[in-house]
């Protein structure tokens, strides 16, 4: 189902002061997974408040960005991939608490994969399908 799908890039954010997501539109995916403070942006023509342990899926070409600045300190995992998800599409968010914890090992695993020279690049397209 997913075997198209390939890992970009990804990180770690953490602010240190106030911050505001930047506008823009992009070509590809990307998963926020949310560990500390409020995501609140625009998808489209859709607002959302991210929550820890909620996840934002961004479709490619979709204009995005922050409503307002937060006031607390923000920490999220960021993921972009490329891969056709249409015949199972993702939802812009979505959440389970019961697996919020299994989804953060999965992103640690990820970028620890994507960002070792000892992992082939494949390493880390599987585990893009493994957090979809």
């Amino acid at each position: 189902m997913y075997e198209a799908i390939k890992y970009i890039a990804g990180g770690r954010f953490m602010s240190r002061e106030a911050w505001m997501h930047p506008a823009r539109v992009i070509e590809s995916h990307e998963l926020i997974f949310v560990l500390q403070g409020n995501v609140s942006v625009y998808i489209g023509d859709r607002n959302y408040c991210a929550k820890p342990g909620q996840m934002l899926h961004i479709s490619p070409g979709i204009p995005h960005g922050g409503l307002a600045l937060t006031a607390e300190p923000v920490s999220f995992y960021w993921i972009h991939f490329t891969g056709n998800t249409a015949s199972d599409p993702l939802p812009n968010v979505f959440s389970d608490g019961k697996i919020s914890n299994r989804v953060e090992i999965l992103c640690k695993q990820l970028l620890h994969c994507a960002n070792s020279r000892e992992y082939p690049q494949d390493c880390a397209d599987y585990y893009m399908r493994l957090l979809l």
